[in-house]
């Protein structure tokens, strides 16, 4: 039961981690067809949270209470998700981010229009505070303990733009081709799309080292991990590893 407990519960976290992750990434792309992509992936894991929820209850790892009130709130995320893709297939106005320079003189024309640009920005923080709401505190609450919830979050951004890249060219790169491939097209691969990331480089982790990837992986599709503190594997503490598969643990208890 503890197995079964802790892999659906790791499983809940890292859609829920995936929807916000997803609709941050997508605002501060630099247009609507772009932002729509992470939305539909955003879409995906909220439909993944309401089936890990269904087996969390049949399972007795959640009360009905509660399943009734995250289902909810997943329906007002996904339809919200899905008024916000509708919204950015009709507009015409260039995406938020695109925009550098000093604002343009104001027409009548154009504050009719801009008005898609203010009901993005206010459906994007009300999904995002929906989901705070959801696991804020047991995510949030955590940001204090500093450089392992870093690293795993990276890791959980990793995993987002991997799904992206496989969107676009139908599998996950190789150990050789490696994170860089969301940067840079390792070699020709067809419907590449990137860069799938927003900095120019792959970051290190909080202690200086590189995140290690396979693909494919000893426990899904891929494998990312830090070694931690010491850069080397195993470990406690602030040297334990962390992975895309497990969460963090302390002392005898793994936080998700």
């Amino acid at each position: 039961m503890f197995d079964q407990a802790f892999i659906l519960k790791d499983q809940l976290h890292r859609a829920t981690i995936s929807i916000m992750a997803n609709i941050a990434e997508g605002f501060g792309s630099q247009s609507h067809k772009e932002f729509a992509k992470f939305l539909y992936i955003a879409f995906r894991s909220v439909c993944e949270v309401q089936s890990h929820m269904y087996l969390a209850m049949d399972s007795g790892l959640a009360s009905k209470e509660q399943f009734e009130r995250i289902y909810q709130q997943c329906d007002v995320v996904r339809h919200l998700t899905l008024a916000l893709i509708r919204s950015l297939r009709r507009s015409e106005v260039p995406h938020p981010a695109r925009f550098t320079g000093p604002a343009a003189p104001r027409t009548p024309h154009r504050s009719r229009r801009a008005g898609f640009t203010l009901i993005e920005l206010l459906v994007v923080i009300i999904i995002i505070g929906l989901l705070a709401a959801l696991v804020g505190p047991k995510l949030f609450g955590r940001v204090g303990k500093g450089k392992q919830a870093a690293a795993q979050a990276q890791i959980e951004l990793f995993g987002a733009a991997l799904d992206n890249l496989r969107l676009d060219v139908g599998r996950y790169p190789t150990s050789d081709e490696g994170l860089r491939a969301l940067l840079v097209n390792p070699g020709a691969i067809e419907n590449w799309d990137g860069s799938y990331l927003k900095k120019e480089e792959i970051p290190l982790d909080p202690w200086g080292h590189r995140y290690v990837y396979k693909s494919p992986g000893e426990h899904g599709d891929y494998d990312i991990f830090s070694y931690g503190g010491d850069g080397v594997a195993g470990g406690e503490g602030e040297n334990q590893d962390l992975a895309s598969w497990k969460g963090i643990r302390r002392g005898s208890e793994r936080i998700e």
